[in-house]
């Protein structure tokens, strides 16, 4: 990944919350359009973030957080 998909697709994602004993990270995108682009092309490598964080079993939940 270089520097300008990095800062497109990455850099307006926010941390919303944790759940441990659900094990739920929760993630806000600016879209649905956004997050389904981060799954099509960035799955694994978000994936694998996540498990090298946050352990195994983790659920990703994306918030689209539409700014008007």
């Amino acid at each position: 990944m270089n520097e300008q998909q990095y800062q497109t697709w990455f850099t307006p994602i926010k941390f919303k919350s944790y759940d441990v004993e659900a094990k739920e990270l929760t993630i806000s995108t600016p879209s649905q359009f956004f997050y389904e682009y981060l799954e099509e092309h960035y799955r694994k490598i978000i994936h694998l973030t996540i498990y090298r964080i946050f352990g195994e079993n983790v659920r990703l939940v994306y918030l689209a957080e539409v700014v008007k």
